[in-house]
């Protein structure tokens, strides 16, 4: 059994200033910010009523009310980022129902929605401010990259359960939305500095300013410093991890309403950092080598992204987004540069009252470039990709039965797959104000990414018996992979009671076809030289021969029990089976990597105006080592 230490937080409250004291760290901030249009002031006045009709976006690409979705929604808004004490976006996903968040080391995260947990989790569809953060090289987020100032967030969707017919192939089992906040939200200047003995040093400035009565810009910068964590040797002992990090960035964003129909939003990021880590090095000829040593990961970041927002009429609205992502990321055995060239039309059309309409055409470019190494082999080197999307989304207001009716088709077509189809129905049912039950059916694919597809991973294992000659492991793409499919029921229930009692369930049904595994061959000896087995080579070939299921329960809950005292919690279960056909699965053996029982608890005290104090507690399964 794993129980995390609670982290008690101790906040002063002012326009001007306050001090947030934890356990691990001492933060200090100045404030000059207006105030946001949530209060941050009285976070616990803030009616039930008013938190389920927040509007969120990742549900139907407009603004929906919290309590009429028929999805499993949860949002992070300004209140519980300020009043969390978290250093980084996985700290804030640590609070949500549903969502399995792992540190694997200073800067690395393993986070997943409803199982499968890795590093490289390549079922969750992350966003930041409509641009994708997930990268089709090894299918999977760098969450180190991910340094947002946690300041200038308004919000976090989290959508638990399929969301394909909207965003697209990889909204497996959830999307994770981040929203920035307008400029217009934060005049003023802030500066955030943090120091501790793990987070070494963290600050931030962030300068916002109004151009003229219909623009506004921030510009902004943050510098992370964060030392290395501490690992258990073979023999015991605690010694250094080599995992400390250094990332700097800075950008800026540009809100324009241009007229009283059309409006404009440009912003952009640069980003550089370094990784301490610990790399393998390994040789196949003229000698098998392989040897541990300290490495250094550099990484260099840009983006920039423009939207075009035209409200027509009242009936029609249409926007225009592009986006241009480049990295260029490498240690000692893996190095990889990639840009990405993302263009998305949408168009909402309101037939009438009870009737609305929501389609779009997207198109994304892939180049990558990666080097030769010892340890990740690509062929070819480099690769050009496309991707051609088409949504349309249909709602209905069925008003005298209390009846809410969302379908939804995307076609996609991609270079690894080809033709992909992924509808969704949503159903749901609001007898009252306060009470919602609805449920939904989806299907949903993972597309294959490069190194499924034309990757080659090398393990290598020196002898150490005279006269037997050396092994080397490898696990080689297959162009024969097929996409991961999922089709994916879902039943929730979310009520209010008396203002004061806010309840938020769901159950979920999956099944898994096609999931990624792997068959092994015959060993076979590779000459070099005048040795005719230099080394004994154990090939493995990715294959689509795994199936399973999942099923589970979230629950979440909000208890107002004084004018000061709120308590959240939230308890999730999940069952994984797992298995494959034919040879293995590469999953299979991870299934119980992922905690059946996690539960939280988190307890809001306003000692008054000023003073502040909250408790969260965190309980998960213990998982094998």
């Amino acid at each position: 059994m794993n129980l995390h230490s609670s982290n008690l937080k101790i906040r002063k409250n002012s326009t001007k200033t306050y001090v947030l004291l934890s356990s691990v760290f001492f933060s200090f901030s100045a404030n000059l910010y207006a105030t946001d249009s949530l209060n941050l002031e009285n976070y616990l006045d803030i009616s039930m009523e008013t938190m389920l009709s927040m509007d969120v976006v990742s549900l139907f690409k407009e603004e929906q009310k919290v309590q009429d979705s028929a999805s499993a929604v949860y949002v992070i808004n300004q209140n519980d980022i300020k009043r969390s004490g978290a250093s980084s976006i996985p700290d804030l996903l640590r609070m949500v129902p549903g969502l399995n968040v792992a540190r694997i080391s200073a800067s690395k995260w393993a986070i997943s929605s409803r199982g499968f947990n890795r590093l490289w989790s390549n079922k969750l569809l992350v966003m930041q401010d409509g641009r994708t953060l997930y990268d089709p090289l090894f299918s999977g987020v760098y969450w180190d990259m991910q340094d947002v100032i946690l300041e200038n967030i308004d919000r976090i969707e989290i959508i638990r359960g399929p969301g394909a017919s909207l965003w697209g192939s990889n909204a497996v089992n959830g999307v994770i939305n981040i929203i920035t906040k307008k400029v217009s939200a934060n005049e003023g200047h802030q500066l955030v500095i943090e120091a501790g003995n793990f987070d070494q040093k963290r600050s931030s400035l962030s300068l916002s300013s109004k151009i003229n009565d219909q623009a506004n810009i921030r510009v902004y910068a943050k510098d992370n410093r964060r030392s290395e964590s501490q690992a258990i040797s073979e023999t015991g002992t605690e010694i250094d991890a080599h995992d400390a990090y250094l990332s700097q960035h800075a950008g800026f964003r540009l809100d324009w309403e241009i007229d009283k129909s059309n409006s404009l939003i440009l912003m952009g990021d640069v980003k550089q950092a370094r990784f301490d880590r610990i790399s393998t090095s390994r040789t196949l000829f003229p000698v098998v080598t392989s040897e541990q040593i300290e490495d250094q990961e550099d990484v260099d970041a840009a983006n920039i992204l423009m939207r075009w927002e035209s409200q027509q009429s009242s009936t029609n609205k249409i926007s225009f987004q592009m986006y241009y992502d480049y990295a260029d990321r490498g240690f000692e055995t893996v190095k990889d540069k990639r840009d990405i060239f993302d263009l998305e039309f949408q168009q909402s059309l309101s037939v009438n009252s009870q009737h609305e309409i929501i389609w779009g055409l997207n198109y994304r470019y892939y180049n990558d470039k990666t080097d030769e190494n010892n340890l990740v082999l690509f062929t070819p080197l480099n690769r050009k990709d496309n991707l051609y999307g088409l949504f349309v989304q249909d709602k209905w207001l069925l008003n005298e039965y209390d009846l809410s009716v969302i379908t939804g088709l995307r076609f996609e077509n991609n270079e690894y797959s080809g033709n992909e189809w992924q509808p969704n129905l949503r159903v749901s049912w609001s007898p009252t104000s306060t009470d919602t039950l609805w449920a939904a059916a989806s299907r949903a694919i993972h597309s294959p990414s490069r190194i499924e597809h034309n990757g080659t991973i090398v393990s290598a294992h020196p002898s150490t018996v005279p006269g037997q000659p050396d092994m080397v492991f490898t696990i080689n793409g297959n162009e024969e992979v097929e996409s991961e499919t999922v089709i994916a029921y879902e039943l929730g229930y979310r009520t209010s009671i008396k203002d004061v009692l806010f309840i938020d369930s769901s159950l979920f049904y999956n099944q898994y076809d096609d999931l990624l595994g792997g068959v092994s061959s015959d060993p076979q000896c590779q000459s070099y030289g005048f040795n005719p087995c230099h080394y004994l080579e154990f090939p493995i070939t990715f294959a689509s021969n795994m199936e399973g299921q999942t099923y589970g329960l979230e629950l979440s809950a909000e208890y107002l029990l004084s004018d000061s005292l709120k308590l959240k919690g939230s308890y999730t279960y999940l069952n994984m089976s797992l298995k494959s056909d034919i040879g293995f699965a590469m999953d299979e053996a991870k299934q119980d990597m992922v905690p059946s029982n996690q539960f939280s608890l988190r307890a809001m005290y306003d000692i008054n105006e000023d003073l502040e104090v909250d408790l969260f507690l965190r309980y998960s399964d213990e998982l094998p080592l």
